[in-house]
């Protein structure tokens, strides 16, 4: 069945709304956890959800039919997320998922409210705004169990106060880079960038304050605790990195 979509997408590449959806549809399908895809397999369909998903930038489309169709695309993503996925087929989804966020920002406007599409394994968020809108809270999708990023005022000759600046986060429940050795992240991953309205990225760098990230905790995750001697006049030294986070100190 792979080969069949993938087949139709290289037959044809002047495809119409209906086909992009039809076939991003099957694939979303088709890539569930119970179909046990192969390496080779996952990331071949990786490769065509990226393809699809830049069909988005190339045809003539109004925001309803980009929102629906990036729907459907990221339902799919989300569904490859179940797998530990190759560094082809990673490369694949988040270049995928790139696209989604540069077709649904060209029918953005100015300080509109934030385009938000939320599955099982992802978060897309984007939002066009002046770098003082941006300076007021941090960005984050609300009634989400998500990372959130608090920027500090950037120097004018990073981000001009009067230049329109692109918000792109991505919010991640899985880990999409399961194939590098070494790393070892078990849950949430948060990626923020901000680009011009011509897609370029702005470097953000130099910065005077630290740029602050706050990442969830489940309802009834495990709490890390260590009891300290006192006995022995010990020094502990706790690291608290966020205003947000909790310490609870119980003397005996």
């Amino acid at each position: 069945m792979l080969d069949i979509l993938i087949a139709i997408v290289n037959e044809n590449l002047n495809k119409t709304l209906q086909d992009v959806q039809v076939l991003a549809t099957a694939l979303a399908s088709l890539v569930k956890k119970g179909t046990e895809l192969n390496t080779s397999a996952q990331e071949r369909a990786a490769s065509l959800f990226a393809t699809l998903s830049s069909f988005l930038l190339r045809m003539d489309l109004n925001a309803t039919e980009v929102f629906a169709t990036a729907n459907i695309i990221v339902e799919g993503i989300s569904n490859m997320l179940d797998y530990c996925p190759s560094k082809i087929t990673s490369d694949g989804l988040l270049g995928a998922l790139y696209n989604i966020q540069s077709a649904m920002l060209v029918f953005m406007e100015l300080n509109e409210d934030s385009s938000i599409i939320r599955k099982t394994h992802v978060k897309v968020f984007v939002r066009r705004v002046l770098p003082a809108v941006l300076y007021t809270g941090s960005v984050n999708i609300t009634n989400c169990t998500c990372i959130t990023f608090s920027l500090p005022q950037l120097p004018t000759t990073i981000l001009p106060s009067d230049k329109p600046v692109d918000v792109r986060m991505l919010n991640l429940d899985v880990n999409p880079f399961c194939w590098k050795v070494g790393w070892d992240i078990s849950r949430f991953i948060g990626y923020l960038s901000l680009t011009t309205k011509e897609g370029s990225v702005i470097p953000v760098e130099n910065l005077s304050k630290d740029i602050q990230i706050v990442f969830p905790r489940f309802a009834g995750e495990q709490v890390n605790t260590t009891i300290l001697d006192l006995g022995n006049f010990s020094t502990t030294v706790i690291d608290i990195p966020s205003a947000n986070s909790t310490l609870v100190l119980k003397v005996q």
